[in-house]
């Protein structure tokens, strides 16, 4: 199932159907496997109807990383089932009988499949969930939060958002339950202007978001089931742009700790050539484009970044050069904006914006990680410029962990010319994250859970609270 950056980032939404089957007949949790070319992975689906013929359905894979995620379809026709998640990247069309549904998926990476479900019990959780509104002057985020039981305070993490229109649901919602399993209560939001949340995220800064991520935390803070000293942040991808700048502009001992998924050390738009030249570079390679039509790619998308962040400055000059290309492939693969795309004032504010000098005022410990097969990161250039800046400011409370064969979002997928298998995360990269989580915040006989972890970390030598070089942790990750 092709997951765009490893999440699906589809708006949430429910289509409706004439319906021939009796509510009870699909409601409830059903669970199974979908499988292409021998290969299976487990997956379950919750389904209700609040109105005749309309129908909600979430889904879930945990090796996936997705828990309870919005369906974008849901059709009853008959026995007829049609399910369509991810912005149509995966469809399911099948048969009802009884307590299981059999039948066809079509998925953008995997291609065509079958799937299998039942009838089961569905799950239980030993935490509970508390919907909250975090308010930052205007603008309201919707959120949940995930409460473990037993002490009176817990530790807790400000789960942020990546790049796009992401919600609470999916990858955020699997992190949530990692955590509060292991006794660290979880926020996760809808970004500002998706899901429940007002605003927009389109003409959000950096700034704007960490005044999300601070407002969030605060909010967490005048609890009496949270402890004020023990709140920290989880970024993945640009929430790890997102976490230092947040850690900059809090109050003295707001922000206990910071895990960071890819981080940038350098200015954003670096980035983003970097990213742009790897797609091209690949298209190279394959035969695809030529080495010149490669070298005026990556020219002409030059001009687009240094006009969109001087704020459109030659841009007259710049759409003459893009019109003069126009109709040829490599054009379209650079996926530049038009004229009055929203992007080119959002570039100007994100493209510019550099995450070192915000690393140089953490002081609080950090855990970096990356993947070994990054495709949106250059890793070793951007660990450099974290680890640097974290030492001029005299930080040596971070551990860096380079995750083996995983891509941005921590996921394993086939290598060309590789056997099929279903795309996955990388196995105990979570229970790792929990474990140095569990560590920052206190004596390890507060959580039960974390002892075995902390343990298998400790043989992996993994530097917890000294400064750390890379560490590659193959026999724990694998």
């Amino acid at each position: 199932m092709t997951l765009v950056r490893g999440v699906v980032t589809a708006a949430v939404a429910a289509c409706c159907g004439a319906s021939a089957v009796p509510a009870q007949g699909l409601s409830g949790y059903w669970s199974g496997r979908m499988v292409h070319d021998a290969a299976g992975v487990a997956v379950s689906f919750a389904f209700r109807s609040d109105a005749p013929g309309a129908w909600l359905g979430r889904f879930t894979s945990l090796t996936q990383r997705a828990l309870e995620y919005p369906l974008d379809t849901v059709v009853v026709t008959g026995p007829l089932v049609h399910l369509v998640l991810g912005s149509g990247s995966t469809v399911f069309d099948g048969r009802l009988r009884g307590d299981s549904i059999t039948g066809v998926l079509r998925d953008a990476e995997a291609g065509e499949g079958t799937f299998a479900l039942h009838r089961a019990v569905a799950p239980s959780y030993p935490y509970r969930r508390e919907d909250v509104t975090v308010a930052n002057g205007a603008v309201r985020v919707a959120g949940s939060l995930y409460v473990p039981g037993g002490r009176a305070r817990h530790a807790a993490v400000v789960i942020l958002q990546g790049a796009g229109p992401e919600t609470r649901w999916g990858t955020a919602r699997y992190l949530a339950d990692r955590f509060a399993r292991a006794g660290v209560a979880a926020l996760i939001t809808d970004k500002r202007g998706t899901g429940a949340s007002s605003g927009d995220w389109r003409r959000a800064s950096f700034a704007d978001l960490a005044d999300d991520a601070l407002a969030s935390v605060r909010l967490l803070a005048r609890r009496r089931d949270i402890d004020p000293g023990e709140i920290g942040l989880f970024g993945p991808s640009q929430g790890a742009m997102v976490a230092p700048l947040a850690t900059a502009r809090a109050r003295a001992g707001e922000i206990a700790f910071i895990v960071a998924g890819a981080p940038l050390g350098d200015s954003v738009y670096k980035q983003d050539l970097w990213r742009v030249g790897r797609i091209m570079r690949e298209a190279q390679a394959s035969g695809m484009h030529t080495a010149e039509e490669v070298a005026r790619a990556m020219s002409l998308y030059r001009r687009f970044v240094d006009v969109a962040r001087s704020g459109g400055q030659g841009s007259d000059a710049f759409q003459r050069a893009s019109d003069s290309v126009a109709e040829q492939h490599w054009f379209r693969m650079l996926e530049i904006p038009p004229p009055g795309h929203w992007v080119w004032a959002w570039y100007e504010a994100v493209g510019n914006f550099d995450p070192a000098p915000f690393w140089e005022l953490v002081r609080v410990p950090a855990l970096l990680l990356y993947g070994d097969r990054e495709e949106i990161v250059p890793v070793a250039e951007n660990l450099a410029g974290v680890e640097h800046a974290l030492d001029r400011g005299g930080n040596t409370r971070y551990a860096a962990v380079l995750i083996p064969h995983a891509r941005h979002n921590w996921t394993i997928h086939p290598e060309p010319g590789e056997p099929f298998f279903w795309w996955h995360q990388s196995p105990g990269i979570d229970d790792l994250v929990v474990a140095w989580v569990l560590r920052q915040t206190g004596p390890g006989d507060r959580h039960g859970a974390g002892a075995p972890l902390r343990a298998a970390l400790t043989g992996a030598h993994l530097p917890l609270r000294s400064a750390g070089s890379v560490a590659v942790l193959a026999s724990f990750l694998r």
